[in-house]
């Protein structure tokens, strides 16, 4: 007996299979189908931080943190960086929105203002150094 794309239960699984163009004939043997859910659970493994957020903020935008040990090769990390470099535009403005936040959150709760707005001067304009680092120079 033959296992349809209709009887996967891992909607990972379920998602990449239906991607296989019908009219393909790919079927797989209960067999075949343990070793692609066995791939997939490897691959999903649990991690100590798996954080996914929806934040309905103009459009639906998503935040996702994840941590643990690196399981993938040092080629694909090159790759990786290569297709998804740390320093563009849109990650420097996430972490300049990230330390105004905390510097902000650090002056509401600071005996010593002074100090928390030097602190706060002090992290802006490390990003603005960062940024124009990110721009060439600009």
């Amino acid at each position: 007996m033959l296992w349809t794309v209709a009887e996967a239960e891992n909607p990972v699984v379920k998602r990449v299979l239906m991607s296989v163009p019908a009219d393909s004939g790919v079927t797989f043997s209960p067999a075949q189908l343990e070793v692609v859910k066995t791939a997939f659970e490897a691959w999903q493994g649990p991690r100590p931080v798996d954080i996914r957020v929806t934040v309905p903020i103009w459009r639906r935008r998503y935040l996702v943190v994840l941590a643990g040990a690196d399981r993938r090769s040092p080629e694909r990390n090159k790759e990786e960086r290569m297709n998804h470099p740390l320093w563009v535009i849109g990650n420097a403005v996430a972490v300049g929105i990230i330390l105004v936040s905390l510097s902000v959150l650090a002056l509401a709760f600071s005996e010593d203002l002074s100090y928390a707005m030097q602190e706060t001067q002090f992290y802006l304009m490390r990003l603005v150094g960062h940024i124009k680092i990110v721009l060439g120079g600009v």
